[in-house]
């Protein structure tokens, strides 16, 4: 399972679902808009408990995450989860894999669907560099459990300062 910063999850998202081309200013001030809802971001905080501690009895809050190295296997009875951070998919994907499937090499991965190369990169690259939301709602944000469980104090207060 892969999971990302969720104020960089929910400027992706809605980009991806926005029908048509998209005008700057407009996309700017509809997602600011959304993201100030804490509701926009309450499936995401939600998912693992929702999702996989219901369906597979994962349960990932009860044990630490690695922050330090971005990913880590969760074990209940039979069933083991691969948990990594998205962030750091290209830097130890490859190695978090192997380590899962229980392969003595680590595994080359290949860039695909990068966002880069889509048809929406550039507004996508130009509302990141843009937009900003309330500082309140971001230390809100970023003080979750699921955010606080799977990054690190330092990590949390650079995500703060970019996004407020």
């Amino acid at each position: 399972n892969l999971f990302q910063n969720p104020a960089l999850l929910g400027v992706r998202s809605q980009i991806e679902t926005s029908p048509g081309s998209l005008d700057r200013t407009k996309t700017l001030a509809v997602l600011e808009d959304r993201l100030e809802n804490q509701d926009t971001y309450r499936y995401v905080f939600d998912w693992f408990d929702s999702e996989l501690r219901s369906t597979l009895g994962v349960d990932v809050f009860s044990s630490p995450f690695d922050q330090a190295r971005g990913w880590t296997i969760y074990r209940a009875g039979a069933v083991e989860v691969l948990v990594l951070q998205l962030e750091r998919l290209s830097a130890v994907g490859g190695n978090a894999i192997s380590e899962f499937l229980g392969l003595s090499e680590p595994l080359g991965l290949t860039s695909s669907n990068v966002r880069a190369s889509k048809g929406e990169a550039d507004i996508y690259r130009w509302v990141r560099r843009h937009i900003s939301l309330d500082r309140s709602l971001c230390e809100s944000i970023y003080s979750s459990k699921f955010v606080t469980h799977f990054y690190g104090p330092d990590t949390i207060q650079e995500f703060i300062a970019r996004w407020a």
